[in-house]
Formats: structure tokens, sequence, C-alpha cells
């Protein structure tokens, strides 16, 4: 597989509180990553960590994992940490966010220009990339977003002129809104606008068809994660060139199944206890 992804942006600690009592390498941009390695898609991650145990501890969870994390910026301080808990059913809660040495970091040129060399640049709302998306589409590399629930029109108008393939997260919430979000997103530059609905399904919409799938049925243990692998299978999909609606069900059977176990990927065998 000749294509190349680099997810650039967020990376974290997952803290499960008690009574998980679990320390596993997260965030958007890094489990992307993971994802799409896995998936057979050469994959790189850009971004900060902290000088402390947490930031090696990132760095090699990643390198395990077949990530390649030359270009990831090693700065004095903490790594980012969010704590989290699990409701019985095993919905994921976020307790408290540090963000650490990835405030207010700056991505330098050596950074961008690694990016804009790839054949996809996967970014998120959450990885303190908005202001670099016009470097980064300097080169001839697609760019994939991931905006969650955050979509303000501020943030769109500021942001969709650039992005090629739009991800957001609406929930089990009605059709008629997704409908008017996804018809004016994709006439604002994106050419494939993805939408999450948790236990309602997924959706994808070309200009032309939207496509539809039911999500994947399974015993759940955690929901972290479960997004990331899904735009992970999405974009794996989309780079061997499959059709809309396959890209939907590979991406609903991967986030089925990192709902399987805790973390947004199995770390079992390294997992780092409290």
């Amino acid at each position: 597989m000749s294509s190349r992804v680099v997810c650039v942006g967020d990376n974290c600690i997952d803290h499960y509180l008690p009574p998980v009592n679990r320390r596993l390498v997260g965030g958007n941009a890094v489990n992307v990553a993971v994802c799409m390695q896995g998936s057979g898609i050469p994959a790189s991650y850009v971004g900060f960590v902290g000088d402390d145990p947490d930031g090696a501890l990132v760095l090699e969870r990643l390198r395990l994992e077949g990530v390649d994390v030359y270009n990831v910026r090693v700065l004095h301080g903490r790594t980012s940490v969010t704590q989290v808990s699990l409701s019985p059913e095993g919905d994921r809660q976020f307790v408290r966010e540090d963000m650490g040495v990835q405030e207010g970091a700056v991505f330098d040129e050596g950074q961008l220009a690694f990016a804009r060399g790839h054949d996809l640049i996967h970014t998120t709302i959450l990885g303190g990339t908005i202001p670099y998306l016009r470097d980064l589409k300097q080169g001839s590399a697609r760019l994939s977003f991931d905006y969650g629930d955050c979509h303000t029109e501020a943030i769109l108008a500021e942001t969709l002129n650039y992005v090629d393939i739009a991800f957001f997260s609406a929930g089990p919430s009605s059709t008629e809104g997704i409908t008017d979000l996804v018809d004016r997103v994709h006439g604002s530059g994106p050419e494939v606008v993805i939408v999450t609905r948790g236990p309602s399904g997924s959706l994808a919409h070309d200009g032309h068809r939207t496509y539809h799938c039911s999500a994947t049925q399974v015993q759940v243990v955690d929901t972290l994660g479960a997004g990331d692998a899904f735009i992970g299978g999405f974009l794996a999909s989309h780079l061997r060139s499959l059709g809309l609606q396959a890209c939907l069900e590979e991406a609903s059977r991967l986030a089925a199944s990192a709902c399987t176990h805790y973390g947004a990927w199995r770390q079992d065998r390294k997992a780092q206890w409290v």
C-alpha cells in the first residue's frame, strides 16, 4: 500500500478512574493513526508530548504499534492527561482534561512540511491545528478533519475551505437537522461529509447520494475511542478506493470492535496500572 497518512494533533493519557484504574494512551489523532496502521496504511503521528514518564509512554506505545513518531516534539512539562469514568453500560465520560504541553504549542515548519508530504492529513478540532490548515493545504495532500460535535458557524467558516473529508458526530438526533448540516457543509468545500450517530448508525454524503449504515451490535465494555476507530476504518477503506457504502460498513465494524475492550485500541499486554 503506497498511500501514506499523517495524523496531526492531540494525544493524551486516558486515566480511567476507579473501579477501572488504568492509564492508557489515547487522543483522536493518535487513535486514528494506530487504527490506520493496523489496517495496513502506513501512518505517522505529529504532535507534542512532555518530557515526563507519560510522554515516554505515548512514544513507546506508538512505536510498538508501528506508527512513525519521528516528528513528535518533546517539550519540557506535562503530557496531556484526561480523566475518564465509565457508566455501568460502558459509556465514557470525560471528567477532567489537562492539556499539558499541548496548550499553546506551536507546530514548526519542519513538522508542517513533513505533514504536507503525505497523501492524506488527518486532524481534529482538539488538535490545535486550525491556524495551520492553510499551510497544510499548500501541498498535494487531501485533508480530513474531525469536528466531533463542535461545529459552530465560526469554526465551519474558518475551516471548510481547506477540508476534503469532514467528520461530524451528531448522536442519535433527528435526521432533519443532520440533513441540513450535511448539505450546508458539502456546499462549502468538502467532497465527502460523514456523520456518526452512535447507536443510530452513520451516513456519508458525496454530493450525489447519501449512504446509510446501521451500527454494528456488540457487548459494550468502553465506548471511548469508538469514533476514532470509525474514522480510521473509513479513511483506510477510502484510500483503497472502496465505495462509500463499503467504507461505512468497515468503519462501523471497527468502531464496534473498539467498544469491546478498555481504551481506544487493545493495549492489554502492555497496560499501565494505577
